[in-house]
């Protein structure tokens, strides 16, 4: 089912609907083919256990998210997501982020991260969860 949910980031509020479930499942998995070898290089230690390491570690993950994440493919991930993305106008009520509202969003680079971060915590909290459940 399809939630939509709120949060202020910065000055602006935002209003996001859920993916649904196909898209859902085929951002996932592409989400993890990026974002995977970098989470396992930031906890991976020198035994090969994972765990949260220095910054030789962080370093690692960096450099992999890189290597395997392209212009091109940011900006496809941030299309689909601000799809589903209203902000809230001056007058009040929310307005689809168009063009405009994009400009206003991305001149601040931090909240075009805290809304992607928005997204993936609301589409995929239960993954998340089950991932921070079965953690070391």
């Amino acid at each position: 089912m399809l939630r939509v949910e709120k949060r202020t980031i910065g000055k602006r509020t935002y209003q996001i609907t859920t993916l649904g479930a196909a898209p859902g499942r085929r951002m996932l998995i592409r989400l993890l083919k990026i974002l995977g070898p970098s989470i396992t290089a930031a906890l991976e230690s020198k035994d090969g256990t994972l765990s949260l390491t220095s910054g030789a570690g962080l370093s690692r993950a960096v450099s992999e998210l890189c290597e395997r994440l392209t212009p091109d493919e940011f900006e496809e991930i941030c299309q689909v997501f601000f799809e589903q993305t209203e902000v809230s106008k001056d007058a009040g009520g929310f307005i689809p982020l168009n063009n405009d509202a994009e400009l206003k969003l991305c001149l601040d680079y931090a909240d075009t991260f805290k809304l992607l971060t928005f997204h993936l915590e609301t589409n995929y909290s239960s993954f998340l969860g089950g991932l921070k459940a079965t953690a070391p």
